[in-house]
């Protein structure tokens, strides 16, 4: 149901859960970088209590500019970010164009291309990939402080690229698997 010209958002920030399953199974990680205690408890509590957002609903619906719109695109980033933003733009038939500056990260997410797959390719974070109409979606994460708006969809062949060609890049990463 995501149409070109929709705005791709998100709810929350992914690849806490991948590091806290890291950290948890003492799997080894890319250890350039130095995890303050915050980030740490962060990663290990969301992978392994995942919480909900219980005014997403209320807040959707009460942000709706057209009331005749009945359906959105959604889904869940338990396969990762990038497989979430792929079935979407598969399943509309549409290309998605990513925004690298807009993605939310925690504030103490290490950068590096290996913390990039961790956030994109990580899995189990269980937060909302959805498109909306423009208005919709400015009136949505306006109010709702755990929306983020991350890109667009488009009118091309299904796939996902962003707006900074050098970032394109990451899209070569490894999908979630689960088993």
């Amino acid at each position: 149901a995501c149409k070109a010209g929709e705005i791709i958002l998100t709810t929350g920030i992914h690849g806490l859960s991948k590091l806290g399953f890291m950290i948890q199974n003492k799997i080894n990680f890319d250890k350039t970088a130095s995890l303050n205690e915050r980030l740490i408890n962060k990663s290990v509590q969301k992978f392994c209590r995942p919480q909900v957002y219980p005014n997403f609903l209320k807040n959707l619906l009460k942000t709706r500019s057209n009331k005749k719109i009945k359906r959105i695109g959604c889904t869940d980033s338990s396969d990762g970010l990038f497989q979430a933003i792929q079935d979407l733009a598969k399943a509309s038939k549409c290309k998605a164009i990513l925004n690298y500056e807009r993605i939310p990260k925690d504030k103490d997410w290490p950068n590096g291309d290996a913390w990039d797959k961790y956030y994109f390719f990580g899995g189990e974070d269980y937060e909302l990939v959805f498109s909306l109409p423009k208005v919709w979606a400015h009136n949505l994460s306006k109010l709702d402080k755990n929306v983020y708006e991350i890109g667009y969809f488009t009118n091309g062949k299904p796939s996902i690229e962003f707006k900074d060609n050098n970032k394109n890049k990451l899209l070569k990463g490894i999908p979630f698997k689960h088993f």
